[in-house]
């Protein structure tokens, strides 16, 4: 298979459902570009208010699209004056395992846009693919109702948003130890850097493998030194990371809402 490559990442979703929607209603009469992008135009329509201009797509991207599709053998290109377009027999696994996929860059309204085609076209996607009369093994049968199963993906999501929660209880709590341990150096007398060195030992930032904190430091106005140790850590804590923490949060309680409407 050859290098495949989207650079609209964030339409990755919405084209390749574009030509699920084309295969299923064109099947071996094939289907054209502007087919795919009309599906796309209409797919993307549904998440329209939130995605604003992200969901434009020119036609020559939709071009290269298709070209990339065609050189991993995931289409067949017929020759003629319009190019025609099939799917192969094993495409259809392929287009489905990118509109399944969750990425760490996607954005989280794009799940609830995922979970929703999974959750009404299963059964379609899922016979469309045994309509190919294919003698499927066993382990790619499981492997389409692994991609096709909205529970499954609803855990990968789940996963990755109580990950950011995590990551964002750990800063917001190291953050108030490192002031509480800055202020309490400084009260002892100590000077600027053994509070600074202090502090890089005991409660590394998370770059510290590019640059030492006293490094870092070092580049600072010293007026504004002892302020990035203890108050603007603090305003950190209560006007960035806590917002943030709330917000994933409440996302987690609607997935959880979601799932609960769906049992």
């Amino acid at each position: 298979i050859l290098c495949y490559n989207v650079t609209m990442d964030h339409l990755r979703v919405y084209l390749h459902a574009a030509v699920c929607a084309c295969h299923i209603n064109y099947k071996e009469q094939g289907f054209r570009q502007k087919d795919v992008h009309f599906f796309f135009d209409l797919l993307s329509n549904l998440m329209d208010s939130h995605l604003g201009q992200k969901s434009q797509l020119q036609n020559t991207q939709v071009q290269r699209f298709m070209k990339q599709l065609v050189a991993i053998r995931v289409l067949k290109q017929k020759s003629g004056r319009t190019p025609v377009y099939t799917c192969q027999d094993t495409g259809l696994l392929f287009l489905i395992e990118k509109v399944s996929r969750i990425e760490e860059e996607d954005d989280l309204e794009l799940f609830f846009f995922q979970y929703h085609l999974l959750e009404i076209y299963f059964d379609l996607l899922f016979e469309t693919l045994l309509q190919k009369k294919l003698e499927l093994p066993h382990s790619l049968k499981i492997e389409l109702k692994y991609l096709l199963d909205r529970e499954v993906l609803w855990g990968k999501q789940y996963k990755r948003i109580q990950k950011k929660i995590d990551m964002l209880k750990l800063r917001s709590d190291e953050a108030q130890q490192m002031e509480k341990l800055a202020l309490k150096l400084y009260d002892q007398g100590k000077s600027e850097e053994i509070v600074i060195k202090t502090i890089e030992h005991t409660l590394p930032y998370q770059l510290n493998h590019q640059m030492k904190m006293s490094s870092l430091y070092e580049k600072l106005l010293p007026g504004i030194r002892k302020r990035e140790l203890t108050s603007h850590t603090k305003k950190r804590v209560e006007s960035l990371w806590h917002p943030m923490l709330k917000f994933y949060l409440d996302y987690l309680n609607r997935l959880e809402t979601l799932k609960k409407a769906h049992l």
